[in-house]
């Protein structure tokens, strides 16, 4: 078996030689297997890489032309496909201990050396030849290896990055990025099992995670380059964050300069080129590439609160949108982006879309979320996969890898069909999840490199409240857990929340909860606690439903109407709800039983919200090009007021109607307010800046009856 692929794959490079530009991929192809099918054989056959071995094919080729003296060592080289000399030269001498021009002028030099290549390939692969390859099934069992070195951290809390070599057949390398120092270890050494050196990071280039300054939560910190040779990583330095090239096999690393406010990297196909996010005023950015040989950085397109992108073959770029509400694709040499779907909107799922990564093929993309979508560009068909989980990514053995609770899964997977073969399993637990959006922090080579840090689930929180000043005053007694969306009641004696897809109604005055039976839900809990209700928005994935739930009494779920948008508040006195769709704001009357438009301006509207008699409400919009808080009276007029002067998101309205609380983006804010005669304000008051808090889905605070408390998820430490 080894011998018939080895022959195979020579004759298709002997075939191409004089091609410079063959390579892995196109040997692939020839071949009819993946890429990283092709580097798992090629590597356990003849302990080299692809690369490697189409180099060794060209200079065994070029041994045999130099024994025939009819060219020069330079005509050699071009005509075995290396289009530097020099280059011909140093891989020549690597190979065989001399270069070439030495062996051209020693007859016997070269004899022996053709023997010694006639020896080697009348025995490749013999001492290798009964190892069977699994294509079809994965290990359930991986074995980690560890090395954790005693270091003082001072205050701060190792954060481990691995990567381990998946295989089905064995452990091939252990990477462990701590955070001053990356452990590379390789437990082939036939001596002790491990072998472990260690790779120093500058203090001065410490990983970042989500908490960097320029960083949108929810992102992922770092990607492996296609090959395994390299990493990049988002680092705050100074205050800045940029990338950070860091080669596995090399002790230096290289910052690239003109990568300011960057996060979440992501390499091109050949590892040539990084595309990346920056994040601009409020939640708008760029996306932009780098080479990485240069460092010269190129813009390719605006984006508005980005989550995740993948760089095809096909030279398309994939990136979700909006918070994942969308998914779009541009060049790789920029222009104007397409948008595929806005999902949210059109496609009525249970949950953005993110992370969106291309199948074999590069026709369909496979986008994290619950549940995981696939979306084929050409015809935009969409379908919807059993699993659900986060960073989902198809890899060589016919699998999908995700991320679900901290815990690294593998499901079978064939591509062909799109479609789940099997049921899913842990490979691990212990990957650092980033807020809600449970973005698993790891990425995975072509070559089975497997990169992650090592954690707990940062989206573990609690439910705590804060004063005017930030200072923490009490703690919910409900466990530490993902908690969602959540409100308070206009009485301020009941909160609702949501919790691994259910909606929870908990009694703040004695600590009860109960749970309300309905299905999978994402949108925010609305609670009364005088007709004792709660209202919110479930999904079916088939349409959207506006439901009651009566939490005292005959505990009846009641659907009463259906809408496509998101639910952004209950008027305190019941007799509105407020939700955006496609960008505009709508009213759903109680009273008139329909739904009334509110907002249709072509600005990006959001997170309306009611004033206490339902006279005026606020809302989010991006019309003067960020996102502030602005404020019409209802049934609108055309009179509007900016009240945030400013950035600002997550408009709340207290229930006296006294003040407006809203945020940026670690920092809370109120706003006197009169409505007894019209419309009047005051200038935003700073309350308080947190760090910790966690940015759950629409709205991510409640404030107290008697606004001197704010409700907010903070988010529990690491632990390692």
């Amino acid at each position: 078996m080894a011998d018939s692929l080895i022959n195979s794959v020579r004759l298709i490079i002997l075939e191409n030689l004089d091609n410079e530009n063959f390579g892995v991929k196109d040997l692939a192809g020839e071949v009819g297997i993946s890429r990283f099918q092709l580097y798992r054989k090629i590597q356990l056959i003849t302990n080299k890489s692809v690369s490697q071995f189409i180099r060794e094919v060209r200079v065994e080729k070029a041994l045999e032309l130099l024994n025939k003296g009819e060219q020069t060592v330079s005509e050699i080289a071009y005509q075995v496909g290396f289009s530097s000399p020099s280059y011909f030269n140093k891989c020549f001498k690597e190979k065989y201990g001399f270069s070439p021009g030495e062996a051209k002028s020693n007859k016997n030099l070269l004899s022996r050396t053709q023997e010694i290549a006639i020896e080697y390939e009348n025995n490749i692969g013999h001492a290798q030849t009964e190892t069977q390859f699994n294509e079809n099934r994965f290990s359930q069992t991986i074995t980690r290896l560890i090395y954790r070195e005693k270091t003082n951290y001072r205050t701060i809390k190792p954060v481990w990055l691995i990567a381990v070599s998946l295989t089905v057949i064995v452990l091939l390398s252990i990477i462990i990025l701590q955070k001053d120092n990356l452990i590379f270890s390789n437990p082939n050494n036939t001596d002790s099992g491990v072998k472990y050196f260690n790779i120093l990071l500058p203090e001065e280039t410490p990983l970042s995670f989500s908490n960097t300054k320029q960083a949108l939560s929810g992102q992922t910190a770092f990607d492996i380059s296609p090959d395994g040779s390299k990493i990049v990583y988002a680092s705050e330095i100074n205050g800045v964050s940029k990338l950070v090239i860091r080669y596995v096999n090399q002790n230096n690393i290289k910052v690239l300069i003109g990568t300011d406010g960057a996060y979440s990297p992501f390499f091109s196909p050949d590892g040539l080129w990084i595309g990346y996010f920056t994040r601009g005023d409020a939640f708008r950015g760029k996306l932009k590439k780098v080479s990485i040989s240069t460092g010269v950085s190129v813009d390719l397109c605006d984006v508005s609160h980005p989550f995740g992108g993948d760089w095809g073959e096909n030279g398309i770029i994939v990136f979700a949108n909006a918070q994942g509400s969308e998914l779009k694709t541009i060049s790789e040499n920029g222009g104007m982006p397409t948008t595929l779907n806005t999902f949210f909107e059109n496609k009525r799922f249970a949950n953005w879309v993110t992370f969106p990564k291309f199948l074999p093929g590069e026709n369909k993309i496979i986008a994290s979320g619950y549940p995981v979508v696939i979306i084929n560009i050409k015809t935009g068909n969409v379908k919807t996969l059993t699993e659900s989980g986060n960073n989902v990514r198809y890899i060589g053995t016919g699998h999908l890898l995700f991320v679900r609770d901290s815990k690294l899964m593998a499901v079978p997977f064939n591509p062909g069909r799109d479609k789940i073969t099997g049921n899913s399993f842990p490979l691990f637990e212990g990957i650092r999840t980033e807020n809600l959006q449970s973005s698993g922090q790891y990425a995975i080579s072509e070559n089975g490199d497997l990169l992650f840090a090592e954690g707990a689930a940062a989206s573990l929180t609690r439910f705590m409240w804060v004063n005017r000043k930030g200072e923490i005053i009490d703690t919910l007694n409900l466990p530490a857990a993902k908690y969602n969306s959540f409100s308070i009641s206009p009485t301020g004696e009941h909160l609702a929340y949501t919790f691994e897809g259910q909606v929870w109604i908990y009694y703040l005055n004695d600590g009860r909860r109960t749970k309300v039976p309905a299905s999978y839900n994402i949108y925010t809990p609305y609670i009364n606690s005088e007709n004792k209700k709660v209202i919110f928005c479930d999904s079916d994935l088939k349409q959207e439903h506006i439901q009651y739930y009566s939490f005292e009494g005959n505990n009846e779920i009641q659907t009463f109407t259906i809408f496509n948008g998101a639910l952004d508040d209950w008027s305190t006195d019941s007799r509105f709800i407020g939700f955006h769709s496609n960008q505009n704001l709508y009213v759903y009357s109680f009273e008139k039983d329909t739904v009334l438009p509110v907002l249709e301006t072509g600005y990006f509207e959001s997170q309306i919200d009611f004033s206490h008699d339902s006279r005026y409400f606020s809302y989010l919009t991006d019309e003067n090009g960020f996102l502030e808080i602005f404020v019409q009276p209802f049934p609108v007029t055309g009179e509007k007021w900016n009240v945030s002067n400013g950035f600002g998101i997550d408009p709340i309205w207290s229930f006296d109607g006294k003040e407006i609380f809203y945020r940026t983006n670690n920092q809370f804010y109120a706003v006197k307010v009169n409505t007894s005669s019209g419309f009047t304000f005051e200038k935003p008051e700073l309350l308080f800046t947190n760090n910790s808090y966690v940015d759950v889905p629409l709205k991510s605070f409640a404030v107290s009856p008697d606004r001197q408390k704010i409700l907010i998820v903070k988010a529990e430490t690491y632990e390692n």
